[in-house]
């Protein structure tokens, strides 16, 4: 039997509707995800199959919630969130993913004594800036909260040690840890980022000017950001921290932190 999990706090019910077409063609039971322990709740239903509807908040929270637990079940996701970025690692092969591998064994962010697990990419920067402007305004617009933060934004001195080598910046915009290819919405931050491999990689945008940053972002959404080697460093590793002596928005697969200067993330 097909169960269906959704999210109801996506945006504009995004995911309410989709959950509404599907009970009504296939006829199966649907549940609100926010009000289940997931874990207890697969392991009642062993033999059943999941759909889950939602987008990367929805992932980040499970891959959370079960945290390396054994999951006997098959679970796939809808694609029914805002940014999807999780979902366009895997390009328009249909809309049903089977996620039980990317979940069970997801990288770790260690920060202010807290530990939280991400699927696609956490770091500060220029893009946590947009994740908080985006959560605290009242139309919600990433567009104009990116304007924003283009103007408000502050480049830091930051510190990044990959496998203990470490790599100083004196003019960071943006540090973001990669797990997937994707973030902010269809950014291709790391096109050569492997979710089933042994490494994360952390991008780098650095020593450029503000008018330079402005053409630069486009180019992210291609991916095409990396030809430009002396604003732009990628580096690999399996153990990834960056130090800042100010205090940071973190964003960890949109999901915004306070108060950041130093962030460890692991595979």
């Amino acid at each position: 039997m097909k169960i269906i999990l959704y999210n109801p706090y996506s945006k504009k019910n995004k995911s309410i509707k989709i959950v509404n077409k599907i009970v009504k063609k296939e006829k199966c039971p649907y549940y609100d995800i926010t009000k289940l322990d997931i874990k207890d709740f697969l392991d009642e239903h062993p033999d059943d199959e999941f759909l889950i509807i939602g987008g990367d908040g929805t992932m980040h929270h499970l891959a959370n919630d079960l945290d390396g637990s054994e999951i006997n079940s098959d679970i796939y996701l809808y694609r029914g969130g805002t940014g999807n970025d999780f979902s366009r690692d895997f390009g328009k092969k249909g809309k049903h993913i089977l996620v039980n591998e990317y979940i069970k064994s997801v990288p770790h962010a260690f920060f202010n004594d807290s530990k939280e697990g991400f699927i696609n990419g956490c770091g500060i920067g220029l893009d946590a800036l947009v994740c908080y402007y985006t959560e605290t305004s009242k139309k919600k617009s990433f567009f104009r909260s990116t304007i924003k933060g283009f103007f408000k934004y502050r480049p830091i001195k930051g510190t990044i040690i990959v496998d203990g080598v470490k790599h100083e910046f004196n003019k960071m915009y943006l540090a973001s840890i990669m797990n997937g290819k994707y973030e902010g919405g269809g950014m291709k931050m790391s096109p050569k980022s492997d979710r089933l491999d042994d490494f994360l990689e952390v991008v780098v945008i650095h020593n450029i000017s503000k008018l330079g940053l402005l053409f630069c972002f486009p180019l992210i959404y291609k991916g095409w950001h990396i030809i430009k080697k002396k604003s732009v460093t990628i580096l690999q590793g399996k153990c990834i921290e960056i130090i800042s002596n100010d205090n940071n928005y973190m964003q960890l697969d949109g999901e915004l932190q306070y108060n950041i200067k130093r962030v460890v993330a692991k595979k």
